[in-house]
């Protein structure tokens, strides 16, 4: 992801968010909420990047690269406060969007 910021490099962003998902859903070990979320995972790329792939590639990528951080740290906690964070951010752009 940091790489696709630098080179403003929006399918690599989201091929890296793609990869984040999978690389997640193997982790979490529960292949039924994998494939409940899978969809909205796809939905939610989809959105991002008709709405605010011209604009918000740094800031949607700081905020992939906190939650990863703090799920390499085990910081449970932490990583619960990002992960609603990133989901905080796509409701206001889909807000935001909405009003358009």
């Amino acid at each position: 992801m940091h790489q696709a910021v630098l080179a403003a490099d929006v399918l690599g962003f989201l091929e890296a968010d793609k990869a984040l998902d999978e690389a997640l859903a193997r982790a979490a070990d529960n292949p039924f909420a994998a494939r409940v979320a899978a969809p909205l995972q796809t939905h939610s790329r989809r959105f991002w990047y008709r709405f605010q792939s011209g604009t918000g590639l740094a800031e949607s990528a700081a905020n992939h690269v906190a939650l990863i951080g703090a799920i390499l740290e085990r910081d449970e906690e932490r990583a619960g406060h990002e992960a609603d964070r990133l989901m905080s951010l796509l409701r206001l752009q889909a807000q935001a969007a909405a009003m358009r």
